[in-house]
């Protein structure tokens, strides 16, 4: 071989090695997890990053592989990965929208998992029938009142009742977890009687929906409301400072993060690898300890009377029925 020629087949061969890299022998379940030259692509919800960079460092820290993160919106994240249109691709699907991560699968942007992928150990309510996602990071919504308040809500009927007029805060019906209710609440009672029953709701706010559950607490502080159905895991320390009580007769619905493997994953192997430690107790511990939320595992978020597959399944006719009712 001439020396140019050498040269040329010399720099090939380093790209060639710096692309592939070598193999990683403390992949999750043995696996000989091909080490990329770019770290594993995460799309998160905004703002997210700030939130699970220490569940992606503990991974990267375990096994080696590198994760970055696009954030954008939840509409882009799961147009782009259905289109395959992102740049730079998903290899993975991190939304705090249980609907996002379910259409993302119906929709062909997600490729199967396995079983060593998705175990069995997972609570059956926390994987997708078609094992195309999971869910981590849980919480549920419940009933709410301010503790200055005598007026108690036993359940989410009884906010209907006439005693809680000008005294219901809602947030809007476009946040996930109030989508996840409505589906809820279709399924036990069905399109009518739920129908009327959000209407009732409407009938006595204190005030127009509100963009999140912190104005929600900020309205209840400041006496404009005295009852709210909110997500457990944003009340922070109101319930530590007695200022929120949590009615346990109510309910809950649960909701939670879903993760997925897209479809055109450029670097399928490692992506299993970081899906495959977050299915993991201590995946999903390293994720609920920076959400606030719940592991899976955890004892306390077993006894789901229901999958949370069902908050995808429903959400077309979770959302046609607040256009109706006019819940924005």
């Amino acid at each position: 071989m001439s020396a140019p020629g050498a040269r040329w087949y010399l720099a090939g061969l380093a790209a060639c090695l710096a692309a592939c890299g070598g193999g990683n022998d403390d992949a999750p379940g043995g696996a000989d997890v091909a080490m990329p030259a770019e770290p594993i692509v995460v799309y998160l919800d905004e703002p997210g990053e700030v939130v699970l960079r220490p569940v992606f460092d503990a991974f990267t820290e375990e096994t080696g592989l590198r994760v970055t993160v696009r954030e954008a919106d939840a509409a882009k994240n799961l147009a782009d990965v259905i289109d395959n249109s992102g740049a730079p691709p998903a290899d993975v699907l991190i939304t705090d929208n249980i609907q996002a991560i379910w259409r993302a699968g119906d929709e062909g942007g997600l490729r199967r998992l396995d079983g060593q992928t998705v175990p069995e150990s997972l609570p059956p309510a926390c994987r997708d029938p078609d094992l195309q996602w999971f869910a981590l990071g849980l919480s549920s919504l419940s009933v709410v009142r301010a503790t200055r308040s005598n007026l108690r809500a036993a359940d989410y009927a009884d906010l209907a009742d006439e005693r809680f007029a000008g005294k219901l805060c809602l947030t809007s019906s476009a946040r996930a977890e109030n989508r996840a209710l409505i589906a809820h609440l279709v399924d036990e009672l069905g399109v009518r009687p739920a129908e009327r029953l959000v209407r009732r709701w409407l009938a006595n706010l204190a005030r127009p929906p509100m963009y999140s559950p912190t104005e929600v607490l900020e309205a209840m502080a400041a006496g404009v409301c005295n009852v709210s159905i909110l997500p457990l895991s944003s009340l922070g320390d109101a319930v530590a400072e007695s200022a929120i009580e949590v009615s346990r007769d109510a309910a809950d619905v649960r909701i939670a993060y879903g993760a997925g493997l897209a479809r055109h994953a450029r670097y399928p192997e490692s992506a299993i690898a970081l899906m495959r430690w977050l299915a993991s107790p201590e995946g999903q511990r390293e994720f609920a300890a920076a959400t606030g939320t719940v592991s899976a595992y955890d004892d306390s978020a077993e006894g789901s009377p229901e999958p949370l597959s069902l908050s995808g399944w429903r959400d077309e006719d979770a959302r046609l029925l607040a256009e109706r009712a006019g819940w924005r």
